[in-house]
């Protein structure tokens, strides 16, 4: 994800929907051990890469979207 998302302009709003979004949806405790192990992800979500990023996609989709 971090290659995929480099160039991303205002990344640093970009990074707050995805810490919003584990929060949100995997509580501060998977944050504070993604945090620590960023290289756990599915260990600690129990959701694939892909399948973490479809997830924060929608959610996205869902908070951040103008409706």
């Amino acid at each position: 994800m971090e290659r995929s998302y480099a160039s991303v302009q205002a990344g640093d709003l970009f990074a707050y929907t995805l810490v919003d979004f584990i929060v949100n949806t995997y509580g501060q405790a998977a944050l504070n051990r993604l945090i620590r192990a960023p290289e756990s992800l599915q260990d600690i979500l129990g959701v694939t890469p892909s399948e973490f990023e479809q997830r924060w996609r929608q959610y996205m989709s869902e908070h951040y979207a103008s409706q």
